[in-house]
C-alpha cells in the first residue's frame, strides 16, 4: 500500500501539484502520514524509506507552492502528542524531516508575497476575518510549518545517551543558525553530565572555526548551558571541582594565543555563566578570584576591540546584574561613572550586544530571533513574531512542549536611558584608563572607518622584527596612510608580533624590497605629488621644530639602524629632517625618532 502511495504522489508531481488538485494533494499527505504508517516505520524500513521519500519530495516541490510544508508538519505534530515515545524513537525518519524542513528556505520573490498581501487587503476592505480570504484558498500561512517544527522539537523527549549529530558541511549562514536553533533546544531540554564532553569535542572547536557572530551566539549559549548545568548538579561542598572553574582557568593560559572574537566569546560565556550563580560562596570566589581581576585587566588591552568590549561589560554588570559584589566594587564603580560622562559611549556603545539571559530567553521567540535581534539588530535574521506563536500554538499542540512562548519585551531605545546621576567620593584613587574611539566597535569595521592622513611612511631599510613591530604599532595608532617593509613574511614573525600588538591587522603595509625603494618614492613623488623626506642628519638636514612645516602629501623614509639612509637614496630626497638632541649618545633609537617626526606632522595635519 506505502508504494501505491508513492506511486499516487509522483504522478501528481507530474501533474505539477495544480493549485485545482490542492485539496486532494493535502488528502494524500494526510494519508501517507497518518498514525498507521507511521508506527509501522518505526519496524519496517522500507515503509521508513518510502515516507522519507514523499516527505522530502514534499519539502523540494514547497520552494514555490503553498500549503504542502504547514500541512505536512502539523500532521507529525499531531502524531507526536499521540505518540511521543513512538516519535523519538523513529531515528531513521524524523531527524531527516524534521532537519530538512527547518533548513528549508521558499521563494523570496514579490510575486510569492503578493497574494498574502492582497489577501489581506481584500479581507480589511470587506471587514472580513483576518486571513479570512488567503485561509479559504489555501490554508495556513506558511510561517505555521516553521512554528510546528519548532514545537516538535521542543516535545521530543531526546536520548541523549546517542551521538550528537555534527554538522560540519553547510556554509550558508542562515543554515547554521537553523541547526543550532534546534541543537540548543535539545540540549537545553536534556542538560545531563553526558554532554560535557561534547563542550571539548565539539563547541569549542566550532567556537573557534565558526566565522559568523550570530552563529557563534548560539554556541555561546549552549556552552553556557552545559557548564551552568553541570555547577546545578555537581556536589556544593567541594568548590574547586566544578568545571566552570577548570574551563575558565583553560582559557586564562590560552588567553594570548587566541584570536580577538574567541576571546570576547569566553568573556560572554563566563559573563552568561557568572549571572545565572545562586548567592554563595563560590559566586563570591568566582567573580572575586578569577572572572572580575580578567574583565578588568581587559578594560585596559592594548586591543580596541577587547578594551571596548570590556567597558561595555563592566557597563552592564553594574547597571543591570544586580550582583552585590559587583554593584559594590569601587574599581566597578569607577569605570562606569566614567563611562556614562562620555559622550561618544552613549552614543556609539553596542550594550544591547550582552542584554541576554541563557535561561530567561530561553524560549520560542528568543530563541527564534529576539536574542539575535539584541545583539546584532540585523535586519535580515529569520525571526517569528509573537503574533504567529499566539495564533498557531494552542493549548493542545503545547502539551507535550518544554518551552513556552515567551514575550518580546526588548527595547531598543535601551542605550539612549543611560542613567547620569551617580556620584562616587571624591577621594577614591586613580584609575589607569585608555583612550580609544567608541564609534569603532564592530572589528570588520574598524580598519576602513578610520579616519587616516596622506603621509607615507617607508620603513624598508629597517630589518629589526622588534623595531619594525613598534613602528607598525605607531603608525597604525596615528593613523598613517601606509607602512612599507621589506619583507611582509616578517608580520609572522613572533618578535613583531609580540610589538605591534595586532596593528598590522588593521594597518595597510605595502611590501617594498630595499632594492625598489627608489623606484617606490620617485613614482609617488611625480605620479601623486609626494614630497619625499628623510629621517638622517646630515649638512643641510632641517631641525625639527615649530617652524618646520610638513607637507599634507609626506613621504618620510626611515634609515637602516646603524648605517642610516644610503647616499643613492639621499639624493632623491627633498629634504632631511633631524631631532635636536642634547646628550652624550650620538642617536636616538629607530622606533623614537620615527615617532617624534610622525607626531610632528600629526598634530599639524590630524589634530
Amino acid at each position: 500500500l506505502s508504494e501505491i502511495l508513492l506511486k499516487i504522489w509522483y504522478s501528481l508531481i507530474e501533474e505539477r501539484l495544480k493549485l485545482n488538485q490542492n485539496e486532494l494533494t493535502l488528502k494524500l499527505i494526510n494519508l501517507v502520514f497518518c498514525d498507521l504508517f507511521l508506527n509501522y516505520s518505526l519496524i519496517n524500513q522500507n515503509i521508513s524509506s518510502i515516507l522519507n521519500k514523499i516527505a522530502l519530495s514534499i519539502i523540494k516541490h514547497s520552494f514555490s507552492r503553498r500549503s504542502l510544508l504547514p500541512n505536512l508538519y502539523k500532521r507529525l505534530l499531531k502524531y507526536q502528542i499521540k505518540y511521543p515515545s513512538s516519535f523519538s524513537n523513529n531515528i531513521r525518519l524524523f531527524p531527516n524531516l524534521l532537519i530538512n524542513g527547518y533548513l528549508f528556505d521558499q521563494i523570496n520573490s514579490n510575486n510569492f508575497k503578493l497574494e498574502k498581501i492582497v489577501a489581506e487587503v481584500f479581507d480589511r476592505k470587506h471587514d472580513k476575518i483576518e486571513n479570512e480570504l488567503y485561509y479559504s484558498i489555501y490554508g495556513e500561512n506558511e510561517i505555521s510549518s516553521k512554528i510546528y517544527l519548532m514545537i516538535i522539537v521542543s516535545s521530543i523527549k531526546a536520548n541523549m545517551n546517542k551521538e550528537v549529530i555534527k554538522f560540519n558541511d553547510l556554509k550558508e549562514v542562515k543554515k547554521r543558525l537553523k541547526l543550532y536553533e534546534m541543537l540548543l533546544i535539545l540540549i537545553g531540554l536534556n542538560c545531563n553530565e553526558k554532554l560535557i564532553r561534547y563542550v571539548d569535542e565539539f563547541f569549542l572547536i566550532y567556537l573557534e572555526k565558526e566565522m559568523s557572530p550570530l552563529v557563534r551566539s548560539y554556541v555561546e549559549w549552549i556552552i553556557s548551558k552545559i557548564l551552568i548545568n553541570d555547577y546545578n548538579l555537581s556536589d556544593k561542598i567541594n568548590e574547586e571541582k566544578k568545571l566552570i572553574l577548570k574551563y575558565f582557568r583553560d582559557f586564562k593560559t590560552r588567553e594570548n594565543e587566541i584570536s580577538l572574537t574567541i576571546l570576547i566569546s569566553f568573556l560572554k560565556i563566563f559573563y552568561l555563566i557568572a549571572n545565572q550563580l545562586n548567592e554563595g560562596f563560590f559566586r563570591q570566589y568566582f567573580l572575586h578570584k578569577e572572572f572580575l581581576p580578567l574583565l578588568l585587566g581587559n578594560c585596559i588591552s592594548n586591543k580596541t576591540i577587547i578594551r571596548h568590549f570590556s567597558n561595555e561589560l563592566v557597563y552592564f554588570l553594574y547597571e543591570k546584574s544586580g550582583i552585590n559584589e559587583i554593584t559594590n566594587s569601587e574599581i566597578i564603580g569607577k569605570i562606569y561613572s566614567k563611562l556614562i560622562k562620555d559622550e561618544n559611549f552613549q552614543k556609539y556603545s553596542q550594550i544591547d550586544g550582552i542584554l541576554w539571559d541563557i535561561n530567561k530567553d530561553f524560549n520560542f521567540i528568543g530563541i527564534c530571533g529576539e536574542v539575535l535581534l539584541k545583539n546584532f539588530k540585523e535586519t535580515n535574521i529569520d525571526y517569528i513574531n509573537e503574533k504567529n506563536f499566539e495564533k498557531y500554538c494552542c493549548k493542545d499542540l503545547l502539551k507535550n512542549s518544554y518551552i513556552g512562548i515567551g514575550k518580546f519585551d526588548f527595547d531598543f531605545d535601551l542605550k539612549n536611558k543611560i542613567k547620569t546621576n551617580i556620584q562616587f567620593g571624591e577621594n577614591s584613587n586613580e584609575l589607569q584608563t585608555k583612550s580609544g574611539n567608541w564609534g569603532l566597535i564592530n572589528i570588520e569595521d574598524e580598519k576602513k572607518a578610520v579616519k587616516r592622513s596622506e603621509l607615507i611612511v617607508v620603513g624598508s631599510l629597517v630589518d629589526k622584527a622588534p623595531n619594525l613591530g613598534g613602528i607598525c604599532r605607531l603608525c597604525e595608532v596615528m593613523g598613517v596612510k601606509y607602512l612599507t617593509i621589506n619583507d611582509i613574511k616578517m608580520l609572522k614573525d613572533k618578535e613583531f608580533k609580540r610589538v605591534s600588538v595586532t596593528s598590522e591587522e588593521w594597518l595597510d603595509i605595502i611590501e617594498v624590497k630595499e632594492k625598489e625603494i627608489r623606484k617606490y618614492i620617485l613614482n609617488k613623488k611625480h605620479q601623486e605629488g609626494y614630497t619625499l623626506i628623510g629621517l638622517e642628519q646630515t649638512d643641510n638636514s632641517f631641525e625639527l621644530n615649530s617652524q618646520l612645516k610638513f607637507p599634507k602629501k609626506s613621504l618620510i623614509l626611515i634609515g637602516k639602524e646603524r648605517e642610516g639612509i644610503p647616499g643613492e637614496l639621499l639624493c632623491e630626497l627633498d629634504f632631511c629632517v633631524e631631532i635636536k638632541q642634547t646628550g652624550i649618545i650620538r642617536s636616538m633609537n629607530i622606533q623614537t625618532a620615527t615617532a617624534i617626526v610622525v607626531n610632528a606632522y600629526s598634530m599639524e595635519h590630524c589634530y
